[in-house]
């Protein structure tokens, strides 16, 4: 196994395991249900300019946002505190290490 296959493998089981693991499912397209995304969710508290408020995220494997087409615009729902919540990405924030947060926007 390559150095990059490792890091791929190690990747994929932390996304699935870190306590805040969440699946999401990706409606592309808006209305068609594609697949499952392992991701870490996280409702952040941000404050800008006098003006405060929560930016959930969702951090995936940069992989999947290319195997899935994953786009500006893109519907993901994640279950949060026992509701289906429906989110819109954003903005993708890629990484270096192969990681890729997703900020979401409620719907």
């Amino acid at each position: 196994m390559t150095l990059q296959d490792q890091i791929a493998t190690d990747q994929a089981w932390l996304v699935r395991n870190m306590p805040s693991s969440k699946v999401a499912q990706l409606f592309s397209d808006g209305s068609n249900y594609d697949d499952d995304i392992w991701g870490i969710f996280s409702n952040e508290y941000i404050e800008l300019l006098e003006v405060s408020g929560m930016r959930p995220t969702y951090t995936v494997q940069t992989t999947d946002v290319n195997n899935y087409g994953m786009t500006r615009d893109s519907l993901v729902k994640i279950m949060v505190d026992s509701s289906l919540v429906t989110y819109r990405v954003a903005v993708f924030e890629p990484n270096t290490t192969g990681l890729t947060k997703l900020i979401l926007e409620e719907q």
